[in-house]
């Protein structure tokens, strides 16, 4: 910092030892006395904010290089700690498993998550929130339904696939105790993903009017399957190929006789 200051003090007062004798010793030239000044001034103002610039700069790559390491630390504690409770399930994972698998300390992680039920509700809320948008996209009724029900079948699946621990997690979750604080935060996600299929099914009621009044019943069963299926395509003993896929959902319309 001496260094910069004493170079900028330095060149500021040979620059302007230099143009002021020279410029001002040329009577004919007009105005050179106030050209001078202002070549010194701007000169001047460059050598003050040079410095702070510098500074911003380097306050700014802090920055950066500081929130990609928070994102690297969050996102770390969140794949360890989902591998860990769709292995061993939710409630026989302890905090301490989870910061020494991570490499982390205890304070670390509640930093970033508060609790260890707030680290699942944080993993619920952003893998719930994919699968509930994929399936919403997937549902829109096309007045196809046995298109549209093997669209919605598809969808699960692929989910189940690129999620692979968190769709064994989840498993987990629905088969959760009731008062059970995992499947209370699990729930609500629950309740929105009944109501989206059971407004497809309505819909889908009014050109099969075989199905009205009927309609939680069929939405609930269709559920339950592509769950049931796609958790088996994920633990590979059902493979998923348009042959199986179409005979699955051909059963679930027409029925297994016929």
């Amino acid at each position: 910092m001496h260094i910069l200051q004493s170079f900028r003090i330095c060149s500021t007062m040979t620059f302007r030892t230099y143009w002021t004798s020279s410029i001002l010793n040329h009577e004919t030239v007009t105005g050179s006395r106030f050209f001078a000044e202002y070549i010194y001034n701007a000169f001047a103002l460059l050598f003050l904010i040079f410095p702070l610039a510098f500074s911003t700069i380097r306050y700014i790559i802090r920055a950066m290089a500081s929130d990609f390491q928070t994102d690297s630390t969050r996102n770390q504690i969140f794949e360890v700690s989902l591998g860990l409770f769709a292995e061993k399930g939710f409630d026989a994972v302890g905090v301490q498993e989870i910061v020494d698998k991570s490499g982390i300390t205890k304070p670390t992680l509640y930093y970033y998550f508060k609790s260890k039920n707030g680290l699942l509700e944080s993993i619920v809320n952003k893998k719930e929130s994919e699968h509930l948008a994929l399936l919403e996209e997937a549902a829109v009724y096309r007045h196809d339904f046995f298109n549209s029900l093997l669209e919605i079948l598809k969808t699960e699946i692929n989910f189940a696939l690129k999620n692979k621990d968190y769709f064994k997690l989840r498993t987990n979750l629905m088969d959760s105790p009731g008062q059970s604080e995992s499947f209370k935060i699990f729930f609500p996600f629950a309740e929105k993903l009944e109501s989206l299929m059971l407004e497809f099914f309505r819909l889908s009621a009014n050109e099969f009017g075989n199905m009205r009044g009927k309609e939680e019943l069929y939405s609930t069963l269709f559920l339950a399957n592509i769950c049931s299926i796609a958790k088996k395509v994920a633990a590979n003993t059902i493979m998923a190929t348009e042959k199986n896929l179409y005979t699955i959902i051909h059963s679930f319309v027409y029925g297994f006789a016929d």
